[in-house]
Formats: C-alpha cells, structure tokens, sequence
C-alpha cells in the first residue's frame, strides 16, 4: 500500500514539472510574440513565474492559474515590467507597462 502511495506522488509530482515546463515555454513564446508586435526588446530571454494558484476557468473547471512576469526595453535604457496571465495552458492576459518610444 505504501509504494502504491509513493508511486502516485511521485506521478503527481512528475506531471507537475512536465506541466510547469510546457506552461512557461508558452509563456515566454507569448512575451516574445508580445514584444516583437510592440518593436521592444524582450530582456534575458525569459519569464519567470510570480505567482501560483487554483481558479476555475470559463467552463467552471479547476484549474492551475500562474503568472508570469517579463522585462524588455523599448530604447535599450531603461527596463520596463510586463506580465502574462494563464489559466492552465490558455493565456487570459497579458499587459505591458507604459514605455518610452525611440
């Protein structure tokens, strides 16, 4: 009984990290896409995971909600914030701050 338990949690813990990977790579695929329409510099190539939490979606399922925040440039001067939010693999929003134009 006790390996069959430990063998869920680790399946669980498994699907979690394959599930968080795939989600960040579409984010920062989106903030990539974001930055080149806007004619600005994604910062570092990346985004990084700011917060975590169960929502339920527009079907009233449960889902993971995360958001992601990114930084990018629009002279090459200053760093401006930018954040994407998902609810599992769907993209609900993204907003930019205001920046400078060249």
């Amino acid at each position: 009984m006790d390996d069959i338990f430990l063998l869920f949690i680790l399946m669980a813990l498994s699907w979690y990290i394959w599930d968080s990977l795939s989600t960040k790579e579409l984010a920062k695929t989106k903030g990539q896409q974001v930055c080149k329409n806007s004619d600005v510099q994604l910062l570092d190539d990346t985004v990084r995971l700011h917060k975590l939490w169960l929502r339920r979606n527009n079907r009233g399922q449960l889902q993971i909600c995360r958001i992601y925040l990114f930084e990018f440039t629009s002279t090459g001067e200053f760093r401006y914030s930018g954040l994407i939010v998902m609810i599992g693999k769907h993209i609900e929003e993204v907003k930019m701050d205001a920046f400078h134009l060249s």
